[in-house]
């Protein structure tokens, strides 16, 4: 595989005219906007919507700034994503509107929804290695060019999540539901998730990391400034680059991982070329989620697992028995009376119970062991 191009540009806070000029100048060194899309192409800014809170979502200056480089060169920018809330109503259908998403396309002319507006389409999966179809967003099977807008965050079951992740609100709710379900492993899930990536494959990506998120991520971690704006034609090669800035090794990240063996991007560093500042100049250390467990044989995570465990559980202080995470649950491990209660035997630990929670009162309980492992990695 050659060498693939990761512009890396300071960003230090999201003032519009400050983001403006970061991410033009990202896209420029990598060829420039014209180069991604032609006049009149629809151009799909698949945003990272997970809920809305600080830190949560990718920011409004960064989604305004590129919709303004889109429209200079003539395309048709959408906005949309499909909000990691299962069945759950309007918490779903509000999110792009109290991230202030929706606000900054009407302001700029352009359209914003959530997929399912649209409708889902079932397509293949070719070469796939655990999924053999899945149902996408009609949005981005029928949009010339999509422009991935990932956020720079750690993630409970991939400890990282950014370009290739971010492809996973493309498919339909009900068909995460299901993958969550069948692919509970963090290598199986990996897998799935590069399967997603392999059918809706964006041309170019431009990542939020002005400000990330640490430890508990993605919803419920903790804020760190770290002030960039990645770009690259190479989403894999984005999250190499991303996940060595905030102190992971780059193949410790399945999805990049799995994704450079499948000849899907590149995520060696020897083969990446960084523009603009220097990596170790911008390097910022993250708190891995306490959940995050690295790939070991089997039999030894099973005896990991019996002693450092980390466990979802309630704190009853901030639950308001809105039932999220009874509805969210892949595997309906979970009920509420009155609280929620976990039925240990079914939970399969992807911890979207704790990751959709709005209010985050699930939380995940560390043994002694998990604690230990946990302090090791800050």
């Amino acid at each position: 595989m050659g060498t693939s191009q990761v512009a890396l540009v300071k960003c230090t806070n999201y003032e519009q005219e400050i983001v403006n000029r970061a991410i033009r100048q990202s896209v420029d060194f990598i060829g420039g906007m014209r180069r991604y899309l032609k006049p009149g192409d629809v151009a799909l800014l698949k945003v990272n919507l997970l809920s809305a809170g600080e830190g949560v979502h990718t920011h409004p200056s960064v989604a305004r700034a590129v919709i303004e480089l889109v429209k200079e060169v003539g395309g048709v920018p959408v906005v949309a994503d499909t909000p990691g809330v299962f069945h759950v109503g309007n918490e779903a259908t509000t999110a792009m509107v109290t991230s202030g998403l929706e606000a900054v396309a009407k302001e700029a002319g352009c359209k914003a929804f959530q997929f399912e507006t649209r409708g889902f389409a079932e397509v293949p999966v070719l070469k796939g290695k655990k999924l053999h179809s899945i149902y996408a967003a009609k949005t981005a099977l029928e949009a010339d060019v999509i422009i991935s807008l990932p956020k720079l965050k750690t993630h409970g079951l991939t400890l990282f999540t950014g370009a290739v992740k971010n492809m996973f609100g493309t498919v339909s709710p009900r068909t995460r539901r299901t993958i969550h379900a069948q692919q509970a492993s963090a290598k199986d899930f990996s897998e799935a998730l590069v399967d997603i990536y392999s059918v809706v494959k964006p041309r170019l990506t431009i990542m939020d990391g002005v400000i990330g998120m640490e430890g508990e991520g993605p919803a419920h971690g903790d804020l760190k400034p770290v002030g960039v704006i990645l770009a690259s034609a190479d989403g894999v090669a984005l999250d190499a680059v991303a996940s060595r800035m905030v102190g992971f090794e780059p193949m410790e990240i399945q999805t990049t991982r799995v994704a450079t063996d499948r000849g899907l991007g590149n995520g060696d560093m020897g083969g990446i070329k960084v523009l603009g500042e220097r990596v170790e100049d911008v390097t910022v250390t993250f708190k891995r989620p306490p959940s995050w467990q690295s790939n070991l044989p089997p039999w030894l995570m099973s005896l990991i697992n019996r002693l450092a465990y980390v466990r979802p559980q309630v704190d009853v202080e901030k639950c308001v028995q809105c039932g999220v995470c009874a509805k969210s649950c892949p595997v309906e491990a979970l009920r509420l009376a009155p609280y929620p209660t976990f039925n240990r035997e079914k939970c399969i630990e992807c911890y979207c119970c704790n990751e959709l929670c709005p209010k985050g009162a699930i939380v995940l309980e560390r043994s002694w062991l998990a604690r230990v492992i946990a302090a090791q990695g800050r």
